[in-house]
């Protein structure tokens, strides 16, 4: 995506468009970021570091890891590219699509790495894609992604991810 960060101050917020951050004419707000209250966000931040609990390298987090109200990192990393896709296209189900969707392939890389090898496959690369007309792949904010043509949400493995599916996961949670 080509867009540059910008500065505004927060009762802008709801004005806010893409338009701002467009390189060759963005809308930046000069010292803004110097205004603020002492303390502002320290208890936002303390509250955040007291739930969240990391899973370690290679370690499966166990099961009150994840208990409700347990932020781990597949529901942050879900979080933020579901509100990336709503920021840049503002629908809200399909984020929800794309999110859960983007952090199953993270998790599934983080864990498999490059050092993953089909069944039954001795080169190591990943045999070609059915092609179906269930599904297109598209490009969304420069990856690849597979869509379902009927509903529009994002698929892996031939599943579609569902806002249900997002809610079960991630809000509930």
């Amino acid at each position: 995506m080509d867009y540059v960060t910008v500065c505004f101050s927060p009762d802008k917020l709801s004005k806010f468009s893409l338009d701002w951050a467009n390189p060759d004419s963005f809308i930046h707000e000069e010292r803004v970021y110097e205004r603020y209250e002492k303390d502002e966000a320290k208890e936002l931040i303390e509250r955040a570091l007291m739930e969240y609990k990391p899973s370690h390298e290679g370690v499966k987090p166990k099961k009150e890891e994840t208990a409700e109200g347990k932020i781990v990192r597949f529901q942050v990393m879900d979080i933020l590219e579901a509100a990336r896709y709503y920021v840049l296209y503002g629908d809200l189900d399909k984020a929800k699509s794309f999110g859960l969707n983007r952090a199953i392939f993270y998790a599934w890389a983080k864990y498999y790495g490059r050092e993953y090898v089909p069944k039954g496959s001795k080169t190591g690369i990943l045999p070609e894609i059915k092609k179906s007309e269930d599904k297109i792949s598209t490009e969304v904010t420069g990856e690849s992604v597979y869509q379902d043509v009927k509903t529009g949400y994002y698929i892996i493995g031939d599943k579609p991810q569902i806002p249900e599916d997002y809610d079960k996961e991630i809000k509930n949670k």
